[in-house]
């Protein structure tokens, strides 16, 4: 009897050894697994990841979207600003230690605070198995993706990043609210008649540009069915002409805060006085969702007071300010409607534009 219960448990041990072989055991003796990173790269990680850094544009707010704000142990020296919206659900972030620069950190700063692992986004695997090799730190590389053609490369980033964190299931609610807001969005208007006189000015590309700033294809339009102005320019961000802006004459104008001052300059000049939208006053402010990468969370709102103006009877049950703080609640935490509003201005008519 003794001799089958002692078998019996050898045979629960073997199977239970052989049922997870990704899991392996570190030279210090800690449970590590395998993990393969979006260049291709097999990388050992902590079998519990209890710290961990992103850097790179976007890392950090990947981490946020996954609710792994405790976590974070060091932070590049851009997220001391607090003007997007992850910084600004979670302030705290914005006083720990610094790891470096924007765009890499530094890695004798990042081997100072010891995480566990180290997210980077932006990068090639080259330079990943460069800073593993002088921290000693496993380096997982990291797409960020957009929300047109590559938003599969966006939910495996935070697949991957739940994956190391154990928070696959924060990972999962997250697209899930993703693909809802791009559902319900594109339910509203794909039988609507579709505006074809909209043009969106003065984004934000590596720093505040006028009028003639624009994204051919801006997502909040796309996910509304309807096209920019500028949709005809193959490129993902396109500076248009006075001329240009001036021909198209566009019925209603959207204006990115960000580049509202510049954009409002230009459009008081003499030359913008035949454009219908400045005729009939027809602007209308957006808030800048480009800062260190694509702020998803205000790119969604921007996209329900846009179908909001362009469609009023489709979103007549739409409160911009509900719907904003839902948005930010379920991507970074806290509703921030107010925040951003006195930040970046109300989310309203332009008025005060008047040509010369």
């Amino acid at each position: 009897m003794k001799k089958i219960t002692i078998l019996g448990i050898l045979f629960i041990v073997l199977i239970l050894g052989c049922s997870n072989p990704e899991v392996q055991t570190s030279d210090n003796g800690e449970s590590e697994r395998e993990i393969t990173d979006m260049t291709g790269r097999t990388v050992s990680v902590p079998q519990d990841v209890e710290s961990i850094v992103g850097i790179g544009p976007g890392a950090l707010r990947l981490l946020v979207y996954i609710e792994q704000q405790d976590r974070i142990v060091g932070v590049e020296e851009v997220e001391r600003d607090i003007k997007r919206p992850y910084i600004m659900a979670n302030e705290d972030l914005s006083e720990l230690p610094l790891i470096g620069p924007s765009h890499g950190g530094d890695a004798e700063l990042i081997m100072s605070q010891n995480p566990d692992v180290i997210l980077w986004t932006y990068t090639s695997a080259s330079d990943a198995d460069r800073l593993q090799r002088q921290t000693g730190i496993p380096v997982i590389a990291l797409e960020y993706g957009n929300m047109g053609s590559e938003r599969e490369t966006l939910f495996e980033a935070l697949e991957i990043a739940s994956d190391i964190t154990n928070s696959q299931e924060k990972a999962d609610e997250t697209i899930s609210y993703i693909n809802h807001l791009i559902d319900d969005l594109n339910t509203r208007t794909k039988d609507a008649e579709k505006r074809n006189d909209v043009y969106v000015g003065g984004l934000a590309h590596r720093g505040s540009h006028g009028i003639g700033s624009t994204e051919p294809s801006y997502p909040p339009l796309e996910f509304l069915n309807t096209k920019n102005l500028a949709s005809g320019i193959d490129d993902n961000h396109a500076f248009v002409s006075v001329e240009k802006i001036i021909d198209w004459s566009p019925g209603i104008i959207f204006i990115d805060s960000q580049g509202y001052k510049i954009s409002q300059d230009e459009l008081s000049k003499a030359a913008f006085s035949s454009v219908e939208a400045i005729q009939n006053e027809e602007l209308y402010r957006l808030w800048p969702y480009n800062w260190y990468t694509t702020n998803f969370e205000t790119l969604f709102v921007n996209s329900y007071y846009m179908g909001s103006v362009l469609y009023p009877e489709e979103f007549s049950d739409i409160s911009i300010e509900e719907k904003a703080d839902d948005i930010y609640k379920n991507f970074v935490g806290e509703g921030l409607y107010e925040e951003m509003k006195q930040m970046y201005g109300e989310l309203e008519r332009i008025e005060e534009i008047v040509s010369d």
